[in-house]
């Protein structure tokens, strides 16, 4: 091999060590073009929550904002839900979310699913959501041992975040008056991501 060729040989390997290199370094890394955020349940589909033998449904607006606009996938904070929209009489099934007491809740990224570049979900965890069931005196907030947990769904089509929904099988223990630390809270249905005070979509990509 004459050693024009083995130039040219080392050349094209560093080229490919150079691209590896960035695109591992560009996949530790999700960008949304909007921070500010609401996730709302509507009363044709709300936020159905199952407490013990019951099953409670309330229509109800989460509004939030993500810290920044890129978000490293390690489990951290990434965002917070600072305002919560609740007519408590829409719900089927008395439920107060316990906003005053508890808010800011913390948004904490916990990972992905699909394989790069087409990431089609981010998964979270909401710590400090809470809530209280004037019937039986029972308060259940999202701790760290034991989150709210949900899934941002993502269109891998056009990057829109088109529902988030929470995981049916993450339960948060109530405390409070007698025999309440015995029951569970789970939630379901999915819920819609928009920008804050809109119907139009976050676009998340891979970067």
């Amino acid at each position: 091999m004459n050693r024009t060729m083995r130039a040219l040989l080392v050349a094209l390997v560093s080229a490919s060590a150079i691209v590896a290199f960035a695109a591992g370094a560009s996949a530790r890394t999700l960008r949304v073009d909007e921070q500010r955020f609401d996730l709302k349940w509507t009363e044709t589909v709300p936020l159905r929550m199952i407490v013990g033998a019951n099953t409670i449904s309330c229509p109800i607006t989460l509004r939030g904002r993500f810290e920044s606009a890129l978000i490293n996938k390690t489990v951290t904070r990434i965002g917070e839900i600072n305002t919560v929209i609740q007519e408590e009489a829409r719900c089927a099934g008395l439920v107060i979310f316990r906003a005053s007491a508890t808010l800011p809740w913390e948004v904490m990224y916990e990972a992905f699913t699909g394989t790069l570049p087409n990431i089609t979900s981010m998964r979270v965890q909401l710590l400090r959501a809470s809530f209280t069931r004037p019937a039986t005196g029972c308060n259940y907030v999202s701790e760290a041992g034991k989150p709210f947990k949900a899934t941002f769904n993502r269109n891998t089509a056009n990057g829109e975040l088109r529902e988030i929904t929470p995981d049916s099988t993450a339960g948060i223990n109530g405390t409070g008056a007698a025999g309440c630390e015995f029951t569970t809270a789970t939630f379901g249905t999915a819920g819609t991501p928009s920008r804050q005070a809109s119907t139009n979509k976050i676009l998340m990509t891979l970067i």
